[in-house]
């Protein structure tokens, strides 16, 4: 009996130290941990949505947050989205203030 203990021991000790966290199987060292992933510097500005009567909200992105980055911006997402040049002025002065 006790042999028969004696071998059940030997034989669980190779696979109990096979599973140690800093090893796998194999002998092949853990995955390298996740780095963190890219942040936003905090001089960028969020992407805003300004909506207009009867028609389809004009989607501003974000970026650098000085003033003259800020209306080249609307003046673009204005444009892009079909409105004339009489409403990108007034689209421009309500989105870049």
């Amino acid at each position: 009996m006790r042999r028969f203990i004696l071998l059940a021991l030997l034989l669980a000790i190779p696979s109990a130290l096979a599973q140690q966290s800093d090893r796998l199987l194999g002998g092949a060292p853990a995955p390298p941990a996740m780095m963190p992933g890219p942040t936003i510097s905090p001089g960028y500005s969020s992407p805003t949505q300004f909506s207009f009567p009867n028609r389809a909200p004009v989607q501003v992105p974000g970026g650098p947050s000085n003033f003259s980055d800020k209306v080249q911006r609307c003046i673009e997402a204005g444009t892009a989205a079909g409105l004339g040049p009489n409403e990108v002025a007034g689209f421009t002065r309500r989105c870049a203030n």
